[in-house]
């Protein structure tokens, strides 16, 4: 890695999956490539933003199935990612990219409901309840 200042200088690695062609099925050699060298470099990965963009979440199952449990997927099986973050934001709203459509998980039900149950699995540490999620959300 051409930039990569040395270990003593970082303490994660850090990567971006919005287009579901970075995880899905672990083709993506860019995406695979990266955090085999977390790996290597003895240091935690993060997914510092994701988003289902152009897949959004209007469609629910569909979304879930094409997004969602690809995304959770990659996630399980690389257990080098220590923490994710997912950006729930209706893109349409402000941004010039087109497509990249609603994300917001609240505002489908299916999705909503499998995003929760998806965070009660072992793999995830969190303690936010649903309230609080949805307070923080629209406060």
């Amino acid at each position: 890695m051409k930039f990569y200042p040395g270990d003593n200088y970082i303490d994660w690695f850090g990567n971006d999956l919005f287009g579901v062609r970075h995880f899905k099925d672990n083709k993506d050699k860019v995406t695979e490539d990266f955090y085999k060298e977390s790996k290597k470099h003895k240091k935690p990965l993060i997914i510092c933003e994701s988003s289902a963009a152009r897949v959004g979440i209007l469609k629910g199952e569909d979304c879930w199935n094409e997004w969602f449990d690809p995304y959770f997927k990659w996630i399980k099986n690389h257990n080098n990612v220590k923490a994710f973050c997912y950006i729930n934001y209706n893109w349409g709203i402000d941004w010039k990219n087109p497509g990249w459509g609603n994300c917001r998980i609240e505002e489908n039900k299916v999705v909503k409901s499998k995003y929760y149950l998806e965070l009660k699995d072992k793999k995830y540490v969190n303690n936010m309840k649903i309230k609080d999620f949805l307070r923080l959300t629209y406060n």
